[in-house]
């Protein structure tokens, strides 16, 4: 995951994986027919285990706040990381080198992370924090897209900024029933 999130789809090589887990590069043959093969389940982990555990479905605080929560635990763990930016985004930029496998788990996995975001934006607009003006499909698609944007920005310019215009604009502008 780690040379995929850093260096990319084509730029990371069936050598560079095997030498980061400590194998022969044969080896990796014996789990996996191709590298577009450990990329489609390396893209499933990541949301899975890594981007959906951050967004607290249910529960206290309010949905808002768990909304807004979530998007900040992505920046933090980014400006952690020095904004290497998400791997679905900087996969969907090579999408011209891609499979249909690999492409079709990243519309999946970015179709499953939206319909999670809509899933608390529903309960925010129950609770009356968001306004029900817009669908919340809507909503979701719209913000995952934004905060890619502003993840591939951030990698640019390894700050912070980026993230902050993201929560500003969003949670101050958009989704604020206060407009």
């Amino acid at each position: 995951m780690d040379s995929f999130r850093f260096h990319g789809y084509k730029s990371c090589t069936i050598e560079d994986i095997a030498r980061k887990a400590g194998v022969f590069k044969g080896s990796f043959y014996n789990h996996f027919k191709s590298k577009e093969a450990l990329a489609v389940e390396v893209i499933k982990h990541y949301v899975e285990e890594i981007v959906l555990p951050l967004l607290a479905l249910e529960g206290p605080p309010s949905a808002l706040k768990r909304l807004r929560a979530h998007f900040e635990k992505i920046s933090e763990i980014q400006n952690n990381l020095r904004y290497p930016g998400c791997m679905m985004a900087n996969f969907s930029a090579e999408i011209s080198v891609l499979g249909p496998d690999l492409r079709a788990a990243l519309d999946e996995t970015v179709d499953k992370w939206c319909r999670s975001i809509a899933e608390v934006i529903r309960q925010a607009q129950a609770e009356g924090a968001i306004s029900k003006s817009l669908k919340a499909d809507i909503l979701s698609r719209f913000l995952i897209n934004s905060f890619e944007g502003a993840l591939i920005r951030a990698r640019v310019l390894r700050n912070q900024e980026p993230f902050d215009d993201f929560l500003a604009v969003t949670f101050k502008a958009i989704l604020s029933t206060e407009n």
